[in-house]
């Protein structure tokens, strides 16, 4: 018998392996367990980098939209104590229009268009996820998903549409 992990050839010239079945199948078995472990010790998962990152990333923008609403709010609280402070007389009606940013005159306009076309990015994005030929359900997703910024879009476009005609007449 052949010494352990020797070749030995055949009659038909192909080399046969000596090395017994159960160690081959015992050592790709280790080599799976071995992979197994060093996957689990490793602490940050590529699979989970970019919802991890997404999740981080709409938690920083909204902290700073309720920090800058804080510090204009407090500004206008200043405000009216400066005025109170040197005697000023203030009227509720200017009280209130101090306490309420004022609306653009074209917002819904603006916010339509906007979502609007972050709707059709979405679908875009489906349309291009599908035609990369990896999909595993990106795509029906994206034109899943777009479908609300479109919708709401056209909401806002007919608001500004039925309100700007009232005003006008």
């Amino acid at each position: 018998m052949a010494a352990l992990g020797r070749a030995d050839f055949s009659s038909s010239g192909c080399i046969q392996s000596t090395v017994p079945a159960h160690l081959v199948y015992n050592h790709a078995v280790h080599q799976t367990h071995a992979a197994q472990r060093t996957r689990s010790k490793n602490p940050i998962n590529p699979e989970n980098i970019v919802p991890v990152f997404l999740v981080i990333a709409i938690a920083v923008v909204a902290a700073f939209f309720l920090v800058y609403r804080h510090k204009t709010r407090a500004q206008v609280q200043e405000t009216i104590r400066s005025a109170l402070s040197q005697g000023a007389q203030l009227t509720p009606e200017l009280i209130q229009v101090l306490g309420e940013p004022a609306a653009p005159k074209n917002s819904d306009l603006r916010r339509g268009i906007i979502l609007l076309f972050c709707g059709i990015a979405l679908f875009i994005c489906g349309i291009i996820a599908a035609f990369m030929g990896r999909d595993e359900g990106g795509a029906a997703f994206f034109m899943v998903i777009s479908t609300f910024p479109l919708l709401v879009g056209l909401a806002y476009l007919l608001l500004w549409k039925f309100t700007h005609k009232t005003k006008d007449e």
